[in-house]
């Protein structure tokens, strides 16, 4: 996949990517970022990392009591790096187009998180928190969807609304793969695989099968 820098005038937003496997044990937290992206990140002519970015990995090396090790990497490596373990999480920053704000607004309004949007994740309900998850799934209108009880922390109320999200991508194309104990959410599939100790026990078709 391409990466590309994204221009708006508002301010950067980090993307904080999970440790790698083995590096929460490490003694020494390695931080991918770029060090090519000013004010956000860049070079001293000493080799010195400076910059927006910068301040904030050391900030929470320094509320996690790690060392940490910063890592250039050119913003269209990040990913593969990050997946070939050279660091252990990255810290980059980029800004938004109108057009991706728009979507993000579309999509939490779908999932009513508008009057949420500025809260961080311990502010949230569990039920909230798993909203957003299943937002965070499908604001790129991806082709396949694999989720493993997206209704488990929701009320009815808002379980049907998940649902109902899910059933309208699904009609659009995209293919879901879900697991769920609901026999009421189980309904809104069209393909129905029932397993008992990991194997297939029933398999039901309805009409086209996407979900």
């Amino acid at each position: 996949m391409k990466f590309s820098k994204l221009t708006t005038t508002l301010g950067a937003i980090a993307l904080m990517l999970g440790l790698a496997a083995g590096g929460a044990q490490a003694e020494d937290l390695r931080v991918g970022v770029e060090g090519a992206y000013p004010p956000f990140s860049w070079k001293e002519s000493d080799g010195t990392l400076k910059g927006f970015d910068i301040d904030i990995a050391e900030a929470i090396c320094a509320e996690l009591k790690r060392n940490c090790v910063l890592v250039e990497q050119d913003w269209d490596g990040m990913i593969p790096a990050l997946l070939a373990k050279k660091f252990d999480t990255i810290i980059a920053s980029m800004s938004i187009t109108e057009e991706r704000k728009k979507r993000v607004e579309e999509t939490l309004e779908q999932f009513n998180l508008i009057p949420r949007k500025n809260h961080f994740p311990q502010q949230l309900s569990g039920g909230q928190q798993q909203r957003v998850a299943v937002a965070r799934a499908v604001i790129t209108k991806p082709k396949l969807i694999l989720a493993d009880e997206p209704t488990g922390n929701l009320d009815s109320t808002h379980g049907t609304e998940v649902m109902d999200s899910l059933t309208k991508l699904n009609e659009k194309g995209t293919t879901i793969v879900m697991v769920t104990h609901s026999p009421t959410y189980a309904d809104y599939g069209r393909r129905l695989i029932h397993l008992f100790d990991g194997s297939i026990v029933t398999e039901d078709v309805k009409g086209k099968a996407y979900l």
